[in-house]
């Protein structure tokens, strides 16, 4: 394990460190400070570079804190071990943790990726009217404007998703080809992912490794599907929209979590048909 995670650490190192020396020199630049004279900035320069420049290289590689992975961690943490007042209270800190470990083992990085796909999705653009409207500082002003760049971003892939699904070259769900999902995944069909024909045959390729931008190129696939329905009805529109957080839930660390309670609701539904 210990293994395992040294050599994360060293791939996360080799995107880490150009981007910190990245932005290091980037922001002594906007500040006219002369890159062959960086030994003579001020005590106070250098911890404010050396702030800025971790926070960029941390954001690249999906290293930053956030209040979520924070919280997910702590949660972790108290119920590891815990016991409780009863066997039951002991018990169900056990099976909560083993929960907790078994569908998120890791969250930082994922909760960053989510997190991301969120910012380059159209989503992001409605977070930016709210954080420009409501700006009180040049701070936050600056990160309305940095959340509708990602968003206008989110926004083009999601129309590129839209253009795809309508020529019929990216496949959101394996059962859209035949309306059987497992003979389409018999015939090499998978979830969220590209179609591509070589020598006159028809390949399956996933997108999955597209972090995070391929969540809005499914958006838009998901979209168009739902749209291009037989019988849509403007009362459907709401069923739209729940359409486009699917690739949300399942592109990303939820999909743990969702396949979790599905499985328990199904779990449930079946032993309830079979008493009645």
């Amino acid at each position: 394990v210990n293994a395992n995670y040294a050599a994360l650490e060293a791939e996360d190192m080799i995107v880490f460190k150009p981007a910190y020396r990245k932005a290091y020199t980037r922001w002594c630049k906007s500040r006219d400070i002369d890159l062959t004279k960086l030994a003579e900035m001020t005590d106070m320069q250098k911890v404010e570079a050396n702030k800025y420049a971790m926070a960029q290289a941390e954001h690249a590689t999906f290293r930053d804190a956030s209040v979520v992975s924070d919280a997910i961690t702590k949660l972790k943490t108290s119920t590891a071990g815990k016991k409780g007042k009863t066997p039951v209270g002991t018990a169900a800190y056990r099976l909560a943790n083993a929960t907790l470990e078994s569908t998120l083992p890791f969250v930082k990085t994922p909760v960053n990726i989510f997190s991301r796909a969120i910012d380059y999705s159209p989503y992001s653009i409605i977070k930016s009217v709210v954080e420009l409207t409501n700006a009180k500082d040049v701070d936050m002003f600056k990160l309305g404007i940095h959340h509708l760049c990602t968003g206008l971003t989110g926004t083009g892939v999601t129309a590129l998703g839209i253009y795809l699904a309508e020529n019929d070259l990216i496949t959101v769900k394996a059962g859209d080809e035949s309306g059987d999902e497992y003979y389409d995944r018999e015939l090499g069909y998978q979830d969220y992912s590209a179609k591509i024909n070589i020598g006159g045959k028809e390949y399956s390729l996933t997108l999955d490794w597209l972090s995070p931008n391929q969540v809005s190129l499914f958006m838009g696939a998901a979209l168009h599907d739902n749209l291009s329905k037989d019988g849509f009805q403007p009362e459907d529109m709401l069923q739209t929209l729940g359409a486009t957080v699917g690739p949300i839930m399942d592109m990303s660390f939820m999909s743990g979590p969702k396949d979790t309670i599905e499985t328990i609701g199904e779990e449930v539904f079946n032993s309830g048909s079979e008493e009645d």
